[in-house]
C-alpha cells in the first residue's frame, strides 16, 4: 500500500527512526538552554536594578555627608534631618 511517504511504520526503516529521535531530543536540549539562558538574562536584569538602585543610594549617602560637614552656618537641625535621612 503506497502512502506516500518514505517510512509508514518503525519498522519500515529503523536507522532513520533512531536519527530522527537524536534530531528530537537535541531540539529538546536546546529549547531547555534557550529556556535557561532566558532565565538568566532575566535575572541579570533584576541584578541590574537593584545595583542602580544601591548606586542611587550611595552618592545620595554621600551628598548628605557633605551637606552635613561642610557647611558651618548649619542649625543643629539641619545636620539632624541629614543623619536621619543619611540612616
Amino acid at each position: 500500500m503506497a502512502s506516500g511517504k518514505k517510512i509508514s511504520s518503525p519498522v519500515d526503516d529503523p536507522g532513520s527512526l533512531a536519527v530522527s529521535m537524536k534530531l528530537n531530543a537535541s531540539i529538546n536540549r536546546l529549547a531547555g538552554a534557550q529556556n535557561n539562558i532566558q532565565n538568566a538574562l532575566s535575572f541579570l536584569e533584576v541584578q541590574d536594578g537593584m545595583l542602580d538602585t544601591v548606586g542611587n543610594i550611595i552618592d545620595r549617602m554621600s551628598e548628605l555627608k557633605g551637606l552635613a560637614s561642610q557647611d558651618p552656618m548649619k542649625s543643629d537641625q539641619d545636620r539632624s534631618s541629614y543623619n536621619n535621612e543619611f540612616k
